[in-house]
């Protein structure tokens, strides 16, 4: 039997291989507080949902399954979208300063949108230290 007659160092890998494999399987999970959104897979999360072409037709069967506000896990990234103009004005107009200057989402602005860049908004604090030359 392993466990009387094993070593401690095989125990310590074990539970290190298990730790390993727990960690990995939360990538690709939406977290419990964000929207709904479809069913993801560990690591991938959804992005083998997404199509090469004609994407907005996903998303646009999405908003009517999940509602206008939904998030998708890219890898290790969470994608909230915003899928009728009255969601984007409540979140920009009401909470625009929550949200402004997030880090860049490669995959979302890069890769899903074929190189053409969503418009970001630059965080009042960083636009007004370089308004007046100097640093806040």
């Amino acid at each position: 039997m392993i466990l009387n007659g094993g070593s401690p160092a095989i125990l310590v890998a074990v539970a290190l291989v298990a730790g390993l494999l727990w960690q990995l399987s939360k990538i690709g999970r939406r977290p419990k507080d964000f929207p709904p959104g479809p069913p993801t897979l560990p690591l991938l999360g959804n992005l083998h949902q997404i199509p090469d072409h004609k994407r907005y037709l996903q998303f646009e069967k999405w908003a009517r399954e999940y509602g206008p506000v939904f998030s998708l896990m890219l890898g290790t990234k969470t994608m909230i979208v915003l899928n009728s103009d009255q969601a984007i004005k409540d979140l920009v107009d009401k909470r625009g300063a929550i949200y402004s200057s997030r880090p860049d989402a490669y995959i979302a602005q890069d890769i899903l949108s074929g190189g053409l860049r969503v418009l970001f908004m630059v965080s009042l604090t960083m636009h007004a230290s370089t308004l007046d030359g100097r640093d806040m």
